[in-house]
This record gives structure tokens, sequence and C-alpha cells, in this order.
């Protein structure tokens, strides 16, 4: 496991100097490739950060993805 660091503002980061080439970034904390684009990036860095801006509307489940949200709905809340 890698030691959970302080949350940086990704405005604080100069995200040019993180990209390998133009479609690979690398993470600061765990150094993983993360292939993609900006968005790909921040969202792999927010399994750092603890942010989890999917709520469920039913429970106290929260998580990165919509896709991970609809899941739980659907397996833990059918009849919602």
């Amino acid at each position: 496991e890698y030691p959970l660091q302080t949350p940086v503002l990704f405005s604080a980061l100069d995200l040019d100097s993180l990209n390998i080439n133009y479609r690979t970034f690398v993470c600061p904390v765990c150094l993983k490739a993360v292939r993609g684009d900006r968005q790909d990036f921040k969202r792999h860095y927010m399994i750092h950060s603890g942010e989890r801006p999917q709520q469920c509307p039913y429970c106290t489940y929260k998580t990165i993805r919509k896709s991970d949200m609809t899941k739980h709905i659907i397996s833990r809340h059918p009849d919602s």
C-alpha cells in the first residue's frame, strides 16, 4: 500500500511536468502511469485524495464512478 499524502489541489499541480507523452501521466503519489487524458488522471487521483463524488440516495455508500453507483443501486436497492 502507498502512504496517503495530503491531497494536492490540481490547480497547484503542474500537470505538464507529469506528462511522459501526450497520453500518459504519472501519479505523484503511487507513480502509476495513467494512460488517457487529464480527466482520467484526475479520476485516478481521487483514489488517493479520498474524494467520492457519487453519493447513494438511499444509504451512505459513496464511490468515485457513476457506473459503480448504478451497480450498487441495482444490487442493494432493487425495489427503489
